[in-house]
Order: structure tokens, then sequence, then C-alpha cells
């Protein structure tokens, strides 16, 4: 009796640290409110789940203006896979960190309780890992998916994987990108949310939570310091390996889908979304996303600009904003572009991608 007090007691003291750390860390990151630009909340458009002309695009000419070297040509309007997609009855979700995936889980979720199908979201990793480094644990993926009981939906932090290079049926592929210099700036100050910094030390157990706590030095960083003087954590040079960039996404588990700036993982990226995946939409465009999404693939998605529109759009803590992210200066955008023009590139293929679906299911 006297241990089993003992270890209640320890619990008890580990729950009120961890408070007392997240009481610190608030009050720590509201004091910096005034120094942060308030985040725009943007309002969306009624489109919702009416017809597709009511959503609002931008033209082709500020669509295209952006798009850089060889990706400015019109692309074609990708194949459209609505038939595919009621006949196969698994749905992959790549979840990309700090681009909707929460949004998106959220919005499966509720549709699932009415369109009869499961929804199997894999719990957050303490680590990042996004690609799958050997073809074992390739195929020990595809394996663990195909067996989930379908209809469903799996939502999973894990890069493209070729299903039928393992002997197995592929799914449908979906997924959600952002503008790559926002996303760098978002996953920054993510790691420093008090919110976050208690739930990933939770992970570990609550005795073990108050040792993976990080230090003040951690949390007091600030991106534009952290980029002029030169730190690793935000050191974006070209081809330096870094785990979670939205290209790597949708490369293949060769060492090159990790380098920073890496022509060759840019065009694999390209061809794995043009012929593998039947949407990837945009965070800053989520009107337009979910649209193509209910005509492309309306098993799964039928139905989502309205839970977006009603219990979404102005739900920030649903939606997993972050409430004390600064906003990225314009000069400090400036001059990350170089060293990010690979994933900018990328980003505008996407985009132009997703508004020629949008424009073809139009007609």
């Amino acid at each position: 009796m006297t241990t089993l007090l003992g270890m209640r007691r320890s619990t008890d003291m580990a729950s009120g640290v961890l408070i007392c750390v997240a009481c610190l860390l608030f009050i720590q990151s509201s004091s910096l409110r005034s120094s942060i630009d308030e985040i725009a909340l943007s309002a969306p458009s009624s489109a919702g789940g009416a017809a597709l002309s009511e959503v609002s695009v931008p033209s082709r000419r500020t669509t295209a203006s952006s798009v850089r070297g060889s990706a400015s040509r019109r692309l074609a309007a990708p194949p459209n896979r609505t038939a595919e997609a009621q006949q196969q009855g698994l749905l992959v979700f790549t979840k990309i960190p700090r681009c909707g995936s929460t949004a998106v889980g959220h919005i499966l979720h509720e549709l699932s309780r009415s369109r009869g199908f499961s929804v199997w979201d894999e719990p957050p990793y303490r680590v990042r890992r996004l690609l799958p480094e050997t073809e074992q644990l390739a195929l020990k993926a595809v394996k663990e998916i195909s067996q989930v009981p379908k209809p469903a939906v799996v939502i999973k932090e894990k890069s493209y994987i070729d299903f039928s290079r393992h002997g197995h049926q592929k799914p449908i592929y979906v997924s959600m990108v952002r503008d790559p210099l926002e996303h760098v700036n978002s996953w920054f100050y993510w790691l420093r949310a008090p919110f976050a910094v208690v739930e990933r030390a939770l992970s570990f157990g609550k005795d073990n939570a108050v040792s993976h706590l990080p230090k003040a030095p951690f949390l007091k960083k600030n991106f534009e310091t952290c980029h002029e003087s030169k730190d690793p954590e935000c050191n974006y040079d070209e081809g330096t390996s870094r785990i979670g960039h939205p290209t790597q996404a949708f490369c293949t588990y060769s060492s090159e889908c990790a380098r920073l700036g890496s022509q060759a993982a840019l065009q694999e990226a390209k061809r794995v979304v043009e012929e593998q995946y039947a949407v990837v939409g945009l965070l800053e465009d989520w009107d337009v996303s979910l649209a193509v999404m209910e005509r492309l693939v309306p098993r799964f998605f039928a139905g989502a600009s309205d839970i977006y529109r009603e219990k979404l759009a102005r739900n920030r803590t649903l939606r997993n904003e972050n409430f004390y992210k600064p906003k990225l200066r314009a000069a400090l955008r400036q001059k990350m572009v170089k060293s990010f023009q690979a994933e900018i590139e990328f980003y505008d293929f996407v985009k132009q991608r997703l508004y020629n679906q949008y424009e073809s299911l139009k007609d």
C-alpha cells in the first residue's frame, strides 16, 4: 500500500509540475503577443457544397504568374479519378505537419459517421520521420495500411509509397500543402507553442514528461534571429538534409528526397503528384481544395465543404492553428527565397494543378 501511495504521489507531483510549466509557458507566450502581428482570420466564402461555379478562384494570370521555369506552361487537367475512387475502398491522406491535416482529419471523422467508413489516424510522432528509410519499412507500411478494414481512410505521416511495387492494390492518394516559407515559420513556432510543448512531453508518459520538456533557451528563440545567426536549427542552405519539408512527402525513399533544393527530388515529387494523387489541396485555399476533393473523391469527401464552413472555418482551435505565431516578415522572406527555389516551384506546380482541376470540373 505504501508503494502504491508513493507512486500515486509521484504521478500527482509530475502532473502538478506539468500544469505549472504549462501556465508559465502560457504567460510567457502571452507577454509576446504585443510584438506579434495578429493573424487575420480569413472568412471563408459561402461556397461550401454549392456549385463549383460559385467558388472564387484566382484568374489564370494570377495563378500562373508566380510559376517558375518549365512549370510556367499550362498543365493539362489531371485524370478524373472519380470512378476509380468510387470503386476503391481505401483512401490514404499523406499527412504533412502544419499543412492542414488536423482540419482534414476533423472533416473526415465527421463524414465517417454518416457515410459508413472508418478513419485511422495515427498518433503524433515524437520525432518527425516522413521517409520510410528502407524497402523493408516501406513494405511493412504497405501491409499495415492494406490490412485496414475497408472502406476506410488512413491519415498517415509517411511519404508516398508505391503500393503496386510491393504487390498490393494502390489506394486513392490525397494530401494538402502550403506555402513553403510559411510552412517553415509555422513549424518553428509550433515546436514552441505552450500547448504543443506539454502535449509532446506527455506523450512520454506522466512520470517521464517533465524530463522531456525543452529548455528555456530553445523556447525563447526567435525565427528571424535563428536564421540570421546561422543556428543549425534554421540552416536552410541548398543540399541540407531536412526532414518534413513538403516536397519530401511526395518523393520516394531515396536519400535525394531529404535534400533541400534537390532537382531530382523536385522532379520526382512532381511526377508522383501528377500520376498518383487524386487531389493535392492548398492550405491557403480551403474552398477550392474541398470543392475539388468532393467532386473527384465523393465517396469520402462529399459534404466536406459544408462541415468545414459550419464547424471549422471560424474555429482556430479545431484547425490546430497556433495563436502565438508571428508573421514572416517580408524582408526575411526575400532572403530565404533562394534556398527554397525548388520548394517554391513545387508549390506553384501543385497550385496550378489544383486550379486546372477546378476549372476542368466546371465544364
